[in-house]
């Protein structure tokens, strides 16, 4: 079961870099923005997750600081679902994220 809620985790941290992407590309309003945006938004949450709670990086922030990282990336990829009107898979992503996390806790998967 833990390396089911470790690889849950890894498809979390990868759908947000897919929703992210998503997102910009809707956003973007001629196609130089649409692919400046979908390149961006994903990076920015890329940049953030490989600075702060990557596993292997050298400024990993200790709880509760990287749980506060970790809330960022993924309400922004929940906020950017239900900006393209997927408020249901929003719903789900927060309970999965939700789940995912307290299973992380509750067996020291941190």
């Amino acid at each position: 079961m833990r390396a089911t809620n470790e690889a849950l985790r890894f498809l979390l941290e990868m759908s947000a870099l897919v929703v992210l992407g998503l997102w910009g590309w809707q956003v973007g309003t001629t196609t130089i923005s649409q692919v400046a945006f979908a390149i961006a938004a994903p990076a920015g949450a890329a940049m953030l997750w490989g600075t702060w709670v990557a596993p292997k990086s050298q400024r990993r922030l200790q709880d509760p600081a990287r749980l506060a990282v970790e809330l960022v990336v993924f309400g922004s990829e929940a906020a950017a679902l239900v900006a393209m009107d997927q408020v249901g898979l929003a719903a789900i992503l927060g309970l999965v994220v939700a789940v995912n996390l307290t299973l992380m806790f509750a067996w020291s998967q941190r």
